[in-house]
């Protein structure tokens, strides 16, 4: 199947049959021959070469397998390939998109990704959920179990960014809606998708995300449907002293009331560093939401946070106030925010929430004339 779509798609080398049956030869010279000829043609002779595996000669499969990789990588960085094609409708065919592109097909192991990819487009889902597996495995190794606890610590490891890339690339198909973590739990998935994007796609300040990274990070998230997967993204922008580029994406989120709340209100913390003043107007749809963002942990140290205390809380920051003066108590009981403003302050997002409903309502009490508020 892969080999015939690739011949329609490079066209018929008429004599590579006959090069890779003469890697058989009984000849040692004519076998050597029949290699350079291959090598020389490249990819147009990839179809014929591949087809060579399936050859019920081990030499012509060996020879054929030795040159495979460099054909393999050739092939994919045509410029009318359909992968190569696929990821400029994503990110973009500027200098950076093509090197973004290239460098995924820098290993065998990618490029069989993006043939299985080219020859069946619809089993993009498939793939992509194989891609974050083999991050999680790759991130997660298991090592001896804590002399003191008996549990199993795992320690993290680096997984690579063209990687990541790849992963980020076939996740933008809707086909790949669906498809998360092998974890339950949402915050514990959150984690892990803060641990895939971290060192995913560069980030410098001083020159922003370039729009190829852009492109391929918004394309992403628009078809994730896990809550987990949004609000890593929210939290890792913000990570990163705030990724300005993506303010619009985190308006485009936070305006979506149907997606669940932890995903807007991560999306709205990213607008409160970010914002302007006017964006407190997409804070207000929200300021008597009962949504809960997260519950109350079990030590009773971090009180529950509503999607409502966020939104309030974010409108305050973006009209230079701190929430602390408004009733947020575990927010100015902690000694760190003092004279944090912005993206700073939000930074302690975890100390927004409220012991009980009646000290909630007795913040909103407070921050109702600054913000406009209607009962």
């Amino acid at each position: 199947m892969i080999a015939l779509i690739l011949a329609a798609f490079l066209g018929v080398v008429p004599n590579a049959d006959r090069l890779v049956q003469r890697l058989g030869s009984r000849d040692f010279g004519e076998r050597e021959a029949a290699a350079k000829s291959l090598r020389n043609l490249g990819s147009r002779a990839y179809p014929a070469v591949r087809a060579g595996l399936k050859s019920p000669q081990p030499e012509v499969v060996r020879r054929c397998e030795e040159l495979i990789p460099a054909m393999q990588k050739a092939t994919q960085r045509g410029a009318d390939h359909p992968a190569r094609l696929a990821f400029a409708k994503v990110a973009g065919d500027t200098k950076v998109a093509i090197a973004l592109y290239d460098s995924i097909t820098d290993t065998p192991r990618r490029c069989g990704v993006l043939e299985r990819f080219t020859a069946e487009p619809k089993a993009v889902g498939s793939l992509y959920e194989a891609e974050l597996r083999r991050h999680y495995d790759e991130a997660s190794l298991p090592i001896d179990p804590d002399s003191f606890s008996g549990r199993l610590v795992l320690r993290r490891t680096e997984v690579s960014s063209d990687d990541r890339t790849l992963c980020l690339f076939l996740g933008s198909f809707p086909e790949t809606a669906g498809k998360t973590f092998p974890k339950w739990e949402p915050l514990t998935r959150r984690g892990e998708y803060r641990n895939f994007l971290y060192s995913g796609i560069g980030y410098d300040k001083s020159v922003g995300m370039p729009a190829a990274h852009l492109k391929l990070l918004t394309a992403w998230v628009a078809v994730r449907d896990d809550s987990a997967a949004i609000a890593a993204l929210m939290h890792w922008a913000a990570e990163h002293e705030g990724i300005r580029e993506l303010l619009p994406l985190a308006r485009s989120l936070a305006a979506k009331d149907k997606l669940p709340a932890p995903a807007r209100a991560a999306a709205l913390l990213l607008i409160g560093g970010l914002g302007e003043k006017s964006d407190s107007k997409v804070c207000e749809g929200y300021f008597r939401s009962g949504d809960v963002v997260a519950p109350e942990s079990f030590d009773k140290k971090q009180p529950e946070i509503r999607l409502g205390d966020v939104a309030i809380a974010v409108a305050l920051v973006l009209k230079s106030r701190h929430p602390g003066e408004f009733g947020y108590a575990a927010l100015a009981a902690t000694p760190e925010t003092r004279g944090l403003k912005g993206q700073a302050l939000l930074q302690y997002y975890f100390r927004l929430g409220f012991p009980d409903d009646k000290s909630r309502l007795a913040s909103r009490t407070q921050a109702k004339a600054l913000l406009g508020m209607v009962d």
